[in-house]
């Protein structure tokens, strides 16, 4: 089953910083650290784009229960780079049911902590 809706595939300079992370928290946090403020602000709305885009249907239906769960998914499958997002876009059934033991691998929650950490505020997208 394809999603012929499949919308948002993300800005080759989301992707590139994700490829650069390889899957690891700290890598992120190094890159983002030199990002000016607004492109900090880009970098986690696109996430959260992104990962919104594997929150509704017909992603939800192969995914755990829990709202939770889903998020943690789709941030799971961003998290990995662009070659699997867009194959989970192209085939929704390939979603993963559910990523338990892979939550170190979620990198969605690193732009806030270096948003806080270098302008004394939290990260709040308006």
């Amino acid at each position: 089953m394809t999603n012929p809706d499949a919308g948002n595939s993300g800005s080759d300079w989301f992707w590139s910083i994700i490829a650069n992370a390889q899957g690891e928290r700290e890598r992120l946090r190094s890159q983002l650290l030199r990002l000016e403020e607004e492109e900090l602000r880009d970098f986690h709305s696109e996430f959260l784009d992104l990962a919104s885009e594997l929150t509704c249907p017909p992603f939800d239906e192969f995914v755990e229960e829990s709202e939770d769960g889903l998020n943690d998914v789709a941030e799971w499958v961003i998290s990995q780079g662009r070659e699997l997002y867009q194959s989970v876009l192209a085939n929704p059934a390939s979603i993963p049911h559910s990523v338990e033991g892979k939550g170190r691998q979620i990198l969605s929650g690193v732009a806030p902590l270096v948003y806080e950490e270098r302008f004394g505020e939290p990260l709040h997208l308006y």
